[in-house]
């Protein structure tokens, strides 16, 4: 027994031995001396390649500020600690002084190893193969934190970072700027079955000749509040490229700006399998410059979501999907805003091809195409299309057919989607279909056609089934409603229109169906909601199929949120008229107390459970303001009128209405 205990201690003697020499920390400063073992910091070594050589596995080699024009080959696990990321004051690694001059890259890391390196900038590196600035050899692994990758050239592959194999990279706070691959990667190129996770970093004015300004990748990537500005790639994807079955893409809290590609994908290029989740990323001014297509991101036969993505300013010069084109791919857009993209042709937000799509909660307003689809051009064969609680307002074709919405050969299924102030130059100033279109619970008012096909539905050769629906009050020379055209077929019931401003030379049957005034609340203003008196209320069809409607904790939900059936029969149109209550209808674990309701100014809540925020909106969908952690919220600069306020708390969320007096 003791002499078991004897060699217990023995081993872990040896083992915290080993454990303290790998902890030695060793010393470089550029005015010091390569003598001695680099560990008395008042007399450091003066070359990182000296203190590498006698440094052991585990050593920290603490770098002073000032610049080491050399190249590192890493071959042990070390941490080198710059003293900042600053061009003054910093540390600067670089294999020439001057940008362009180099023959040699700066770092390069072995396999088998692991490196930490931190708080340095990384410069002026070339190689005439791949990874001008750093190269991660297959099995080799590094976290680069608080640094700065610039002005790095690769001849082929990684301007700034090239990881190939089984190399694994963290990113956490790196620049990478100006960096240049004459093939792809500018910034970085990772490998088929390499890792890179990227958080808190930036992608500055990287270039390729070809594909990738900031990044081409064959491998996995993790994005996290990451931001790419000012990439450029001579062909495809200004910001990232991704390229094969392997990519399986996270990006998140991550912002897209002024990325440009000469063909497809101004920011982002998508294709070959590869599998990209999106959330909370904003895509502004990007743009394809000669004749491709994707103004911000371009998917062929690929898959993608996105979650809270806003898509803004972004253009295609001259071709197809101002924001977002999509080839034979699976997509999904889950809250989304589509606001003044851009196409030379067709899709000024979103064109689909041969791909299955689907939106839920999203939003285009103001796109423009010169052709169709001033929001959207869904072309394809039998494709399925689906969308949900959205809205289409103020789009233009400015040329031809769909104001709002083009759709050439697919199956589209529209719920709860309004359309309204779009325009087209020709026919369907709210949508032009051709293939096979399902409206329900959905309204179209206040479209306009300059042309002579309708403002509001143009339907040629395909069939449409109309449920549940309004379209009224639009613009037209010949039919302001509904133009059914050459042989086309509307299957309508329990719907309204205006009768009067229909051409039919097709199939038209609507049965249950009401041709009078609905009513809105005031349709001069917008709001779509059905008044008082409404013939809409109450007059949908009472065997609605619930299972198209989007839910809510589990209760099927309207345009704006709120109960899509009240007093046992659905209305028609995008919203269900509510009835005034201080009792929870939408979630039976969160009761809240809304008093007074009318009320002229302050409003109270109740709720058992604490609430975290209180969400005022207007009965079209459009958010006024937010309050955190309020029981109260305060309505005396609002107009009178009509509200919806979503409360939520620890348990969930409900949504009710309120008047303000």
């Amino acid at each position: 027994m003791k002499r078991f205990y004897k060699t217990v201690v023995s081993v872990f003697t040896v083992l915290c031995t080993v454990s303290l020499a790998a902890q030695t920390n060793r010393y470089v400063d550029e005015t010091g001396a390569d003598v001695g073992d680099c560990t008395n910091p008042s007399s450091p070594c003066a070359t990182i390649n000296y203190a590498m050589d006698e440094a052991a596995n585990g050593d920290i080699i603490e770098i002073a500020s000032g610049v080491y024009t050399e190249t590192l080959r890493i071959s042990k696990d070390l941490t080198l600690r710059g003293a900042g990321d600053m061009q003054n004051g910093g540390t600067i690694i670089q294999a020439h002084a001057l940008p362009g001059e180099a023959t040699e890259r700066p770092v390069t890391i072995l396999t088998g190893i692991f490196v930490h390196i931190e708080d340095v900038i990384i410069q002026h590196g070339y190689n005439e193969d791949y990874g001008g600035g750093i190269y991660v050899v297959s099995g080799g692994n590094l976290t680069l934190s608080n640094a700065t990758v610039r002005n790095n050239t690769a001849m082929v592959f990684g301007g700034g970072l090239y990881l190939v194999g089984t190399a694994n990279v963290t990113l956490a706070d790196v620049n990478l700027i100006e960096n240049h691959a004459i093939s792809n990667g500018g910034g970085i190129m990772v490998g088929n079955i390499s890792t890179l996770n990227i958080t808190d970093s930036e992608f500055i004015d990287n270039t390729a000749t070809r594909d990738g300004g900031g990044v081409y990748t064959q491998g996995s990537i993790t994005f996290s509040n990451t931001n790419f500005t000012g990439n450029w790639a001579g062909h495809k994807g200004g910001a990232i490229n991704a390229v094969s079955s392997d990519c399986i893409l996270n990006i998140e809290d991550s912002n897209f700006t002024n990325n440009t590609a000469d063909w497809n994908g101004g920011a982002i290029s998508l294709v070959y399998e590869s599998m990209t989740t999106f959330t909370n990323v904003e895509f502004n001014n990007n743009e394809t410059l000669d004749t491709g297509n994707g103004g911000a991101v371009f998917i062929s036969e690929a898959t993608a979501a996105f979650n809270n993505a806003t898509f803004q300013n972004n253009k295609v010069a001259n071709n197809d999907g101002g924001a977002v084109y999509a080839s034979e791919s699976n997509v999904s857009f889950n809250k989304a805003q589509f606001t003044s993209n851009e196409a030379y042709l067709l899709g000024g937000g979103v064109l689909s091809s041969d791909s299955d799509i689907s939106f839920f909660d999203t939003s285009f307003e103001f796109n423009s195409a010169n052709l169709g689809g001033g929001a959207a051009l869904l072309s394809a064969l039998n494709n399925e299309i689906l969308i949900q609680n959205s809205q289409f307002k103020n789009n233009e074709a400015t040329g031809d057919f769909g104001g709002g919405l083009l759709n050439e050969g697919n199956r589209v299924t529209i719920v709860n989607t309004l359309f309204t102030e779009n325009l087209a130059a020709d026919m369907g100033g709210a949508i032009a279909s051709l293939g096979e279109l399902n409206l329900i619970n959905s309204t179209i008012s206040k479209n306009e056609s300059s042309g002579t096909g309708a403002g509001g539905l143009y339907n040629t050769i395909g069939t449409v089934l109309l449920k549940n629906s309004i379209i009224w009050g639009n613009i037209g020379i010949d039919a302001p409603d509904i133009a059914n055209v050459n042989g086309g077929t509307i299957n309508g019931s329990y719907s309204l229109y205006d009768d009067t401003d229909v051409y039919n030379d097709g199939v038209f049957n609507c049965t249950n169906c009401l041709t009078i005034n609905p009513q809105f609340t005031d349709i001069t203003t917008g709001d779509f909601t059905l008044g008082d008196n409404s013939p809409a209320l109450d007059a949908g069809d009472p065997n609605t199929d619930m299972s198209v409607f989007p839910t809510e904790n589990n209760t099927p939900i309207d345009l704006a949120g709120n109960e899509r059936v009240m007093n046992n029969i659905i209305d028609l149109g995008v919203y269900e008229t509510q009835t005034l209550s201080n009792t929870n209808f939408s979630n039976p674990e969160v009761a809240i107390k809304i008093y007074p309701n009318p009320t002229s100014n302050v409003i109270h809540l109740g709720a058992k459970e604490e609430i975290t925020s209180v969400t005022l909106s207007t009965v079209t969908g459009q958010v006024l303001k937010t309050w955190k952690n309020s029981n109260s919220i305060d309505l005396s600069a609002y107009a009178k009128g009509m509200y919806f306020v979503s409360v939520e708390t620890l348990k969930g969320k409900v949504t009710k209405t309120i008047i303000k007096k």
